[in-house]
């Protein structure tokens, strides 16, 4: 017998893989697979009066694709940002990945991303999150650079059941916009995602949940993701 939440659980995953097959332009052979992304998270501001509107942030995570025997990535993230009226902020982020995959090998990539921010109410106890990034990748032994746009937009809000628990989702499009040997022009991923942030400590909390993303890594097929996120952040007060 199935009970009600692994029915649930079930269904969600369905829909949203529906709707993934729906937007992605060339969906055909559709091969899915699983993946858990663990991570740990610094951020704050700078300190002091002269720096209360800087911010920075570091991070690094570890990738596991279908029970560790697809494809493994680790990256690290290292980021600058300032805070803005008006709920806006800006960053400049450094990204270094080491990727290990059956289907495109062992390689280096690094990525720089320039993002802007904005969050504020939307209804009730509704917040709207945006986040707008431009990013530039370098692959090892690659030629060319790939420029990427990165809308995401997104709904928090406050439990009303469990104490100082806050719900998110979101969804971000992945738009390439130069055609490489290694990349092609157009929509190449897009992703969705579903979960909590949990507070374990006053400047500790537990961002996890459930993420599904179509994407089609280097023009070798079209993949569905399902993948457990949990991120431990940590933000100096």
């Amino acid at each position: 017998t199935i009970g009600p939440w692994p029915r649930c659980i079930a269904g969600w995953r369905g829909a949203l893989t529906a709707a993934l097959l729906a937007l992605a332009p060339t969906a055909q052979a559709v091969e899915d697979s699983s993946a858990a992304w663990i991570g740990a998270q610094i951020d704050g501001d700078l300190g002091g009066a002269d720096w209360s509107n800087w911010l920075f942030m570091a991070q690094g995570q570890y990738r596991a694709f279908d029970a560790f025997e697809g494809t493994r990535q680790a990256l690290g993230r290292l980021g600058l940002g300032y805070r803005l009226d008006r709920g806006w902020r800006v960053y400049g982020r450094l990204d270094t990945y080491h990727t290990d995959s059956p289907l495109a090998g062992t390689f280096r990539e690094v990525r720089a991303q320039q993002l802007a921010t904005w969050g504020g109410p939307a209804f009730g106890r509704v917040n709207f999150r945006f986040r707008g990034m431009l990013e530039q990748r370098w692959i090892h032994e690659r030629d060319g650079t790939a420029w990427r746009f990165r809308p995401r937009i997104g709904l928090e809000w406050t439990s009303r059941r469990f104490d100082h628990v806050d719900w998110m989702v979101f969804s971000e499009t992945f738009f390439d916009l130069r055609e490489l040997e290694w990349v092609d022009r157009g929509i190449n991923q897009q992703r969705f995602f579903f979960g909590a942030r949990i507070p374990l400590r006053p400047e500790l909390h537990l961002e996890t949940g459930y993420q599904a993303q179509w994407f089609n890594p280097f023009g070798t097929g079209d993949r569905v993701s399902h993948t457990l996120v949990g991120i431990f952040r940590f933000r100096r007060l």
